[in-house]
């Protein structure tokens, strides 16, 4: 079957149109574009899925009406509205965004709006370049910032002898109003009643700076105890390269680990001003957003953003970590913090976490088993903290020094 004879340059165009714009809505699906966003995941249903399905069907339709009518005049008045549409809606929407920005619409001067929350380098980015409370809210909590690791707590822990060192983020570390005494540092170090317990923890960490802060820091001590807090969020923070300040990070380089941005800029503000957010387009950015939002199985944490990038670098970090501790005969412990809503469900990172934990043969307290127990009968807020804070507080914080001074014992023989 031959195709129709066409006569006429017009003629031409609009049938090439047509074909582009079926190609187009048949390319152009959910599954495709799932795929561009995370080559893991699927779309889930919700809007986003729906409208995906419509704009779909509306370029196949749209498509073959062009086809059909190609040689009416009506064809050609719809092929430039498809065009107008096209560019004026995309480029005005660009325009009309960035001019909001510009002016400091706080609608849309939301990061969330347009990068991940939890592991988009761009999301720190337009933070600081946004939210004046971001710049330096770790050191208006008593954080100074230090050119090897980032952010550090201001007291330096005294060094020497045989101790207990706690490495972490801000589960390990403790919030206010939790006192010194009442974190878990403080209180493991009262039940154990011997070697201090060294709180190297500090809010915002990554496990990539857990590690290296434990393996830059360990050495300063008699055969220490070692333990590993790690936040199920922690595996996120690894592959950024800046959270409000620029950090320390680690790349794979042929299978390796190779320590990268040390040593770190002391000028933070220069640092951000030298790079800018790399969005090239908020419009785009948004839409790019709203699909990954749309793989979210329920929560926004479980979307399959780059998590097979994910699991690669943090194995290498967690196998780097468990011979560090190997080489030096150092007692290892790593305790398996959670955020509030993840005690209700079980997520990729911790189903990974605790294979990992157990093929390197590493003993690990499940902080999320500890609280789920004490729980029955009781209710969230006797172990964390409320919102905003969503953090354990001093009850919950004994359950897990209680926990890990049980352990400890045997661990160190």
């Amino acid at each position: 079957m031959s195709l129709p004879q066409i006569s006429g340059g017009r003629e031409r165009v609009l049938l090439v149109a047509g074909i582009v714009l079926i190609l187009a809505g048949l390319v152009a699906n959910e599954f495709v574009l799932a795929r561009i966003v995370s080559s893991e995941g699927e779309l889930h249903a919700g809007p986003v899925r729906h409208a995906i399905r419509f704009v779909e069907m509306l370029a196949i339709a749209t498509g073959c009406l062009m086809i059909a009518l190609r040689r009416r005049e009506i064809a050609t008045n719809l092929l430039l509205a498809v065009v107008s549409c096209l560019v004026f809606g995309l480029i005005g929407g660009e325009l009309v965004l960035r001019s909001a920005i510009f002016f400091g619409v706080d609608q849309v001067r939301d990061p969330r709006l347009y990068a991940g929350w939890c592991d988009d380098t761009d999301q720190w980015k337009l933070r600081y370049r946004w939210l004046e409370t971001s710049r330096d809210s770790l050191g208006k909590s008593g954080f100074v910032f230090d050119q090897q690791f980032g952010w550090v707590a201001d007291d330096v822990p005294a060094s020497g002898g045989h101790a207990v060192l706690l490495y972490g983020d801000s589960f390990a570390y403790g919030v206010a109003p939790t006192s010194p005494e009442m974190k878990i540092s403080g209180q493991l170090e009262s039940l154990l009643s011997g070697p201090p317990v060294i709180n190297f923890a500090v809010s915002g960490y990554g496990f990539d700076q857990i590690f290296l802060r434990f393996r830059e820091t360990h050495q300063a001590y008699d055969r220490p105890v070692i333990l590993l807090g790690l936040m199920t969020l922690n595996l996120d923070r690894s592959i950024l390269t800046v959270r409000d300040a620029p950090k320390p990070f680690f790349i794979l380089d042929q299978g390796q680990l190779r320590l990268e941005g040390v040593p770190l800029p002391s000028d933070v503000a220069a640092w951000h001003q030298e790079h800018p957010p790399e969005i090239k387009s908020y419009l785009g950015a948004w839409l790019r957003r709203r699909l990954q939002l749309g793989m979210g199985p329920g929560a926004e944490t479980e979307i399959p953003y780059r998590q097979a990038e994910k699991k690669r670098l943090n194995s290498k970090i967690l196998e780097a970590a468990v011979r560090e501790a190997a080489d030096h005969d150092l007692p290892l412990v790593v305790v398996l913090f959670y955020p509030h809503w993840e005690l209700q469900i079980e997520g990729w990172r911790e189903r990974y976490l605790k294979s990992e934990l157990e093929r390197l043969g590493v003993p690990y307290l499940d902080t999320k088993t500890l609280l789920l127990s004490a729980m029955e009968g009781r209710s969230l807020e006797d172990f964390y903290y409320p919102a905003p804070n969503n953090h354990p507080n001093e009850a919950g914080n004994r359950l897990i020094a209680e926990a890990l001074a049980k352990m400890l014992p045997t661990t160190n023989g």
